[in-house]
Protein backbone atom coordinates (compact mmCIF):
# COMPACT_ATOMS: atom_id res chain seq x y z
CA UNK A 1 0.00 0.00 0.00
CA UNK A 2 2.79 2.41 0.85
CA UNK A 3 4.41 1.86 -2.55
CA UNK A 4 1.14 2.72 -4.25
CA UNK A 5 0.94 6.05 -2.42
CA UNK A 6 4.55 6.81 -3.30
CA UNK A 7 3.75 6.38 -7.00
CA UNK A 8 0.72 8.68 -6.66
CA UNK A 9 2.86 11.29 -4.96
CA UNK A 10 5.39 11.22 -7.79
CA UNK A 11 2.63 11.60 -10.38
CA UNK A 12 1.18 14.54 -8.49
CA UNK A 13 4.42 16.51 -8.57
CA UNK A 14 5.50 15.87 -12.16
CA UNK A 15 5.79 19.41 -13.66
CA UNK A 16 3.24 20.39 -16.27
CA UNK A 17 4.43 20.47 -19.84
CA UNK A 18 5.83 23.90 -20.64
CA UNK A 19 3.68 25.91 -23.04
CA UNK A 20 4.45 29.42 -24.20
CA UNK A 21 1.46 31.67 -24.82
CA UNK A 22 0.91 32.89 -28.35
CA UNK A 23 -0.78 36.23 -29.05
CA UNK A 24 -4.38 35.77 -30.12
CA UNK A 25 -4.88 32.11 -29.33
CA UNK A 26 -6.56 29.62 -27.01
CA UNK A 27 -4.02 27.33 -25.37
CA UNK A 28 -5.67 23.99 -24.62
CA UNK A 29 -3.94 21.31 -22.51
CA UNK A 30 -5.01 17.82 -21.52
CA UNK A 31 -2.53 16.79 -18.84
CA UNK A 32 -0.95 13.36 -19.04
CA UNK A 33 -0.51 12.12 -16.41
CA UNK A 34 -3.20 13.95 -14.50
CA UNK A 35 -2.19 15.63 -11.26
CA UNK A 36 -3.72 13.52 -8.50
CA UNK A 37 -4.55 14.02 -4.84
CA UNK A 38 -5.78 11.15 -2.69
CA UNK A 39 -8.32 11.16 0.14
CA UNK A 40 -6.31 8.48 1.91
CA UNK A 41 -3.07 10.39 2.16
CA UNK A 42 -2.37 14.11 2.10
CA UNK A 43 -0.42 15.02 -1.02
CA UNK A 44 0.11 18.66 -1.68
CA UNK A 45 -0.28 21.36 -2.22
CA UNK A 46 -0.02 21.12 -6.00
CA UNK A 47 0.47 24.41 -7.82
CA UNK A 48 -1.31 24.75 -11.17
CA UNK A 49 -0.09 26.71 -14.22
CA UNK A 50 -3.28 28.30 -15.56
CA UNK A 51 -1.88 30.90 -17.97
CA UNK A 52 0.55 28.50 -19.72
CA UNK A 53 3.64 30.58 -19.01
CA UNK A 54 5.63 27.58 -17.80
CA UNK A 55 5.38 28.58 -14.13
CA UNK A 56 3.07 26.51 -11.92
CA UNK A 57 2.20 29.37 -9.61
CA UNK A 58 -1.37 30.49 -10.38
CA UNK A 59 -3.61 28.17 -8.37
CA UNK A 60 -3.08 25.90 -5.38
CA UNK A 61 -4.92 22.58 -5.30
CA UNK A 62 -4.86 20.56 -2.08
CA UNK A 63 -6.77 18.06 0.04
CA UNK A 64 -7.83 19.04 3.54
CA UNK A 65 -8.66 16.57 6.32
CA UNK A 66 -10.45 17.26 9.57
CA UNK A 67 -11.39 14.14 11.52
CA UNK A 68 -13.63 12.05 9.30
CA UNK A 69 -14.24 14.94 6.95
CA UNK A 70 -12.07 15.31 3.87
CA UNK A 71 -12.49 17.88 1.13
CA UNK A 72 -10.50 19.40 -1.75
CA UNK A 73 -9.91 23.12 -2.13
CA UNK A 74 -8.58 25.66 -4.61
CA UNK A 75 -6.81 28.85 -3.56
CA UNK A 76 -5.60 31.45 -6.06
CA UNK A 77 -2.06 32.77 -5.80
CA UNK A 78 -2.90 36.48 -5.86
CA UNK A 79 -5.79 38.96 -5.88
CA UNK A 80 -5.60 39.35 -9.67
CA UNK A 81 -6.73 35.74 -10.21
CA UNK A 82 -10.30 34.62 -9.57
CA UNK A 83 -12.17 31.34 -10.11
CA UNK A 84 -15.84 30.42 -10.41
CA UNK A 85 -17.89 27.24 -10.37
CA UNK A 86 -19.70 26.31 -13.59
CA UNK A 87 -22.77 24.14 -13.08
CA UNK A 88 -22.39 20.69 -14.67
CA UNK A 89 -25.82 20.91 -16.31
CA UNK A 90 -25.11 24.34 -17.81
CA UNK A 91 -21.54 24.37 -19.13
CA UNK A 92 -22.44 26.50 -22.17
CA UNK A 93 -21.33 29.56 -20.19
CA UNK A 94 -19.62 32.71 -21.50
CA UNK A 95 -17.10 33.39 -18.74
CA UNK A 96 -17.02 37.16 -19.31
CA UNK A 97 -20.75 37.20 -18.47
CA UNK A 98 -20.40 35.51 -15.05
CA UNK A 99 -21.63 37.78 -12.26
CA UNK A 100 -18.93 39.58 -10.29
CA UNK A 101 -20.04 38.07 -6.97
CA UNK A 102 -19.44 34.55 -8.32
CA UNK A 103 -15.71 35.13 -8.85
CA UNK A 104 -13.77 33.90 -5.79
CA UNK A 105 -10.16 33.52 -4.73
CA UNK A 106 -11.06 30.39 -2.72
CA UNK A 107 -13.35 27.46 -3.50
CA UNK A 108 -13.66 24.41 -1.28
CA UNK A 109 -15.78 21.40 -2.19
CA UNK A 110 -17.25 19.75 0.94
CA UNK A 111 -17.52 15.98 1.02
CA UNK A 112 -17.70 13.33 3.72
CA UNK A 113 -15.81 10.06 3.88
CA UNK A 114 -19.05 8.29 3.02
CA UNK A 115 -20.00 7.25 -0.50
CA UNK A 116 -18.00 9.23 -3.10
CA UNK A 117 -19.55 9.18 -6.60
CA UNK A 118 -17.49 9.47 -9.78
CA UNK A 119 -18.02 13.05 -10.91
CA UNK A 120 -16.54 15.81 -13.04
CA UNK A 121 -16.47 19.44 -11.91
CA UNK A 122 -16.16 22.50 -14.10
CA UNK A 123 -14.54 25.83 -13.23
CA UNK A 124 -13.75 29.11 -14.94
CA UNK A 125 -10.91 31.46 -14.13
CA UNK A 126 -9.92 35.01 -15.01
CA UNK A 127 -6.64 36.88 -14.61
CA UNK A 128 -6.71 40.66 -14.41
CA UNK A 129 -3.91 42.55 -16.14
CA UNK A 130 -3.41 46.16 -17.21
CA UNK A 131 -5.13 45.65 -20.57
CA UNK A 132 -8.14 43.72 -19.27
CA UNK A 133 -9.35 40.30 -18.14
CA UNK A 134 -7.92 37.05 -19.53
CA UNK A 135 -10.28 34.08 -19.27
CA UNK A 136 -9.84 30.34 -19.10
CA UNK A 137 -11.48 27.18 -17.78
CA UNK A 138 -10.48 23.86 -16.23
CA UNK A 139 -11.99 20.50 -15.31
CA UNK A 140 -11.39 18.21 -12.33
CA UNK A 141 -12.80 14.81 -11.40
CA UNK A 142 -13.44 12.75 -8.29
CA UNK A 143 -13.08 9.00 -8.63
CA UNK A 144 -13.27 6.22 -6.04
CA UNK A 145 -10.59 3.62 -6.69
CA UNK A 146 -11.20 1.34 -3.69
CA UNK A 147 -13.77 1.37 -0.89
CA UNK A 148 -12.68 -1.47 1.39
CA UNK A 149 -12.01 0.14 4.76
CA UNK A 150 -8.29 0.77 5.25
CA UNK A 151 -7.51 0.06 1.58
CA UNK A 152 -9.88 2.72 0.39
CA UNK A 153 -8.47 5.27 -2.06
CA UNK A 154 -10.34 8.24 -3.55
CA UNK A 155 -8.62 10.35 -6.20
CA UNK A 156 -9.20 14.00 -6.96
CA UNK A 157 -7.61 14.81 -10.31
CA UNK A 158 -6.83 17.95 -12.33
CA UNK A 159 -7.63 16.90 -15.89
CA UNK A 160 -7.61 19.62 -18.58
CA UNK A 161 -7.63 23.38 -19.02
CA UNK A 162 -7.72 26.15 -21.63
CA UNK A 163 -6.47 29.75 -21.52
CA UNK A 164 -7.21 32.55 -23.99
CA UNK A 165 -4.42 35.06 -24.69
CA UNK A 166 -6.83 37.71 -26.04
CA UNK A 167 -7.90 40.24 -23.38
CA UNK A 168 -11.66 40.38 -22.67
CA UNK A 169 -12.38 37.60 -25.17
CA UNK A 170 -15.86 36.08 -24.52
CA UNK A 171 -14.54 32.56 -23.92
CA UNK A 172 -17.07 29.79 -23.43
CA UNK A 173 -16.47 26.91 -21.06
CA UNK A 174 -15.11 24.02 -23.10
CA UNK A 175 -13.93 26.21 -26.01
CA UNK A 176 -10.52 24.97 -27.17
CA UNK A 177 -9.69 26.94 -30.32
CA UNK A 178 -10.46 30.17 -32.11
CA UNK A 179 -12.37 30.16 -35.36
CA UNK A 180 -9.84 30.70 -38.16
CA UNK A 181 -10.29 32.96 -41.21
CA UNK A 182 -10.67 30.08 -43.66
CA UNK A 183 -13.26 28.37 -41.46
CA UNK A 184 -15.08 31.67 -41.04
CA UNK A 185 -15.42 32.24 -44.76
CA UNK A 186 -16.67 28.69 -45.32
CA UNK A 187 -19.25 28.83 -42.55
CA UNK A 188 -20.72 32.25 -43.23
CA UNK A 189 -19.70 33.44 -46.68
CA UNK A 190 -23.12 35.04 -47.20
CA UNK A 191 -22.67 37.55 -44.37
CA UNK A 192 -21.90 41.17 -45.24
CA UNK A 193 -21.46 44.22 -42.98
CA UNK A 194 -23.19 47.28 -44.46
CA UNK A 195 -22.45 50.15 -44.64
CA UNK A 196 -18.72 49.79 -44.25
CA UNK A 197 -17.25 52.33 -43.53
CA UNK A 198 -20.06 53.58 -41.27
CA UNK A 199 -20.74 56.72 -39.28
CA UNK A 200 -22.48 54.80 -36.48
CA UNK A 201 -24.94 52.07 -37.47
CA UNK A 202 -23.85 48.86 -39.20
CA UNK A 203 -26.10 46.01 -40.30
CA UNK A 204 -25.33 42.32 -40.77
CA UNK A 205 -26.86 41.10 -44.03
CA UNK A 206 -27.20 37.48 -45.12
CA UNK A 207 -27.27 35.89 -41.64
CA UNK A 208 -29.43 36.10 -38.51
CA UNK A 209 -27.23 37.12 -35.58
CA UNK A 210 -27.66 35.61 -32.12
CA UNK A 211 -24.68 37.27 -30.41
CA UNK A 212 -22.32 40.01 -31.58
CA UNK A 213 -19.11 40.98 -29.76
CA UNK A 214 -17.41 44.23 -30.79
CA UNK A 215 -13.65 44.65 -30.17
CA UNK A 216 -11.51 47.74 -30.66
CA UNK A 217 -8.05 47.79 -32.29
CA UNK A 218 -6.45 46.83 -28.94
CA UNK A 219 -8.52 43.64 -28.73
CA UNK A 220 -10.68 45.02 -25.94
CA UNK A 221 -14.36 44.08 -25.80
CA UNK A 222 -16.31 47.35 -26.06
CA UNK A 223 -19.85 46.19 -26.79
CA UNK A 224 -22.09 43.11 -26.79
CA UNK A 225 -25.52 42.81 -28.43
CA UNK A 226 -27.92 39.88 -28.80
CA UNK A 227 -30.66 38.85 -31.22
CA UNK A 228 -30.29 41.78 -33.58
CA UNK A 229 -28.64 42.40 -36.95
CA UNK A 230 -28.17 46.11 -36.27
CA UNK A 231 -25.17 47.23 -34.21
CA UNK A 232 -24.73 50.82 -33.18
CA UNK A 233 -21.17 52.13 -32.87
CA UNK A 234 -22.38 55.54 -31.75
CA UNK A 235 -20.41 56.82 -28.79
CA UNK A 236 -17.31 54.87 -29.79
CA UNK A 237 -14.30 56.72 -31.21
CA UNK A 238 -13.38 56.57 -34.90
CA UNK A 239 -11.28 53.59 -35.92
CA UNK A 240 -11.31 49.93 -36.92
CA UNK A 241 -13.47 47.45 -35.02
CA UNK A 242 -13.74 43.67 -35.16
CA UNK A 243 -17.20 42.12 -34.99
CA UNK A 244 -17.34 38.48 -33.86
CA UNK A 245 -20.78 37.08 -34.72
CA UNK A 246 -22.54 33.87 -33.68
CA UNK A 247 -25.56 33.20 -35.88
CA UNK A 248 -28.81 31.57 -34.82
CA UNK A 249 -27.93 28.42 -36.77
CA UNK A 250 -24.56 28.05 -35.02
CA UNK A 251 -22.16 29.65 -37.49
CA UNK A 252 -19.36 31.86 -36.19
CA UNK A 253 -17.55 34.51 -38.21
CA UNK A 254 -15.54 37.69 -37.71
CA UNK A 255 -15.20 40.77 -39.89
CA UNK A 256 -13.82 44.29 -39.60
CA UNK A 257 -15.75 47.50 -39.87
CA UNK A 258 -14.43 51.06 -40.04
CA UNK A 259 -16.16 53.83 -38.14
CA UNK A 260 -15.60 57.27 -39.62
Amino acid sequence: MQKTFLILALLAFIPFTRAIAQTGDIIYRDFEPDSILSYWVKLGPIWIDLDADGESDDLRMRMVKSGKICYPEFLTANTNTRICIVESNNIDVVLSEVAEEDWKNYIGWGGSMGSIPNRHDHYGFRIQREDGYYYGWFETYTREISSKDEKRVVHWGFDRTAYCTIPNYPLRWGETELVGVEETETKASAAVLHPNPTTGLVRIEGENAKEVYVYNALGQLVKTVQNTNEISLKGLPQGVYLLRVTTKDGKVFSDKVVKE
